[in-house]
This record gives C-alpha cells, structure tokens and sequence, in this order.
C-alpha cells in the first residue's frame, strides 16, 4: 500500500457497509484509519470514498448507513496548513483562500509555550491569518487528553486568557468573531461529538464539527479589491 500510494495521484478508497465490518476498520488502530492517515503522508491529496457491500442484508442499499454521522454536512472545503515554519509559503496561499481558520494549538506544557512566545509560530499564523483577511477563526485547544493536562480546565483557562488579548492586538473581534474549545484530536473526543461528560465534566460549549456548522461564513465581494 505505501509503494503503490506513493506513486499516486488521487487514492480510492473502498471501505464496507456491512454491520460490523465497517465498525472494525474504522475503530481506533482500523486498517481503515491507517490507510487514509498513509495516503494522506504520502501526498495523496485527493480521495473517492467507495463504500461496498451496499447490497448486503445487513444493508440492503439503506440511506441511513451511509449516514454515518446524524448531522447534515454543508458544503465545506478543508485546506490543511502545516504549523511548522518550514511550511509559511504554504500557509500563505491557504489563507489567502479561505474563509474562515481554525487554529490548532497544543495544551501540552510546554508546547504551547513555544509557539506563543515571541517569534512563534502560533503568534505569526495568526498575524498572517489576519492580514491575509481571515476574519473569523475557531481557536482548538488540542491534546487536551495529554498526561502534562488530563483535561484541566485551569489549563485551558490559561491558554485562552493568554491568547484572547494577542487576538485583539492582531485585530480580532474576539467577542464576535473568535471562538474556543478543547479537543482531542488523537482520540477524537470533542470533534463530532461533545465530550462525555465523564471526560470532561466541566465543558457544556459546542464540538468541533458543530461550532463549523454555526459559523457565519463572510460573504466575498466578486467586485471587491483584491487582499
């Protein structure tokens, strides 16, 4: 799979909607998961989903399995920008692209300490975020399952009161226009789901997928100077 995926353009990839198949490929450690976290480090950019089995009788060509989340998805393009600074060109023509942001950061001690002291890397995405004319960003507080954290809404209290007045002096409507939330992205706690309560007891704000599904897309100009 990584010589053949390697050499590829696109990938195509076919997963089954059998009752129970599907489930064990994509559970943590799923040949499915591995295969689309591979591709994807091997430069392969674009994907067809195929799912199979469709006529199974565990399926029998049902709608509602190929919901595999309840929510309705809108139309949403995701451009991934690498936070090492190695990478600044290529965050440079993302933002310029896109609506919205959201700004990963690490609550892991230390980590976020690097990329938001001076000459950092999480102070000049925002910078560039901005001048770029990113107007409204969602702010993740990642790794939040870290043993340095272990979901500690001190922790989280301290990132966000950090980062809230660098936001102003980059020109943020923090109010209006900037969100915050904790998430997990290695488990996948607080992303199309909220957290369990047994994780994290004293978060009652929106996942992930839900604060982008309520975020007011800035209309664009056609006629408009360009940024």
């Amino acid at each position: 799979m990584i010589s053949g995926a390697s050499q590829a353009d696109i990938g195509v990839l076919v997963i089954s909607s059998r009752k129970g198949e599907f489930e064990t490929g994509y559970e943590r450690g799923g040949q499915t998961r591995e295969h689309v976290q591979l591709a994807k480090t091997l430069g392969v950019s674009k994907l067809l989903v195929v799912v199979n089995k469709m006529d199974d009788p565990t399926v029998n060509w049902s709608k509602e399995r190929l919901r595999f989340d309840e929510r309705p998805f809108p139309p949403l393009f995701v451009l991934s920008l690498q936070g090492h600074k190695s990478y600044v060109p290529n965050m440079i023509s993302g933002a310029s692209q896109a609506d919205i942001g959201v700004l990963v950061i690490s609550s892991r001690k230390g980590e976020f300490e690097t990329g938001y002291e001076r000459g950092g890397q999480t102070r000049e995405h925002v910078q560039l975020a901005k001048t770029l004319g990113v107007s409204k960003l969602l702010v993740v507080v990642n790794k939040m399952d870290d043993p340095t954290v272990n979901w500690s809404k001190e922790r989280y209290d301290e990132i966000e009161s950090k980062m809230i007045p660098f936001l102003k002096a980059s020109g943020y409507n923090v109010k209006k226009d900037v969100q915050f939330l904790p998430i997990s992205g290695l488990v996948g706690s607080n992303m199309n789901r909220r957290v369990d309560k047994s994780v994290c007891s004293w978060w009652n704000g929106t996942c992930l997928f839900e604060a982008l599904d309520a975020i007011e897309v800035p209309k664009r100009d056609p006629k408009g100077p360009f940024r």
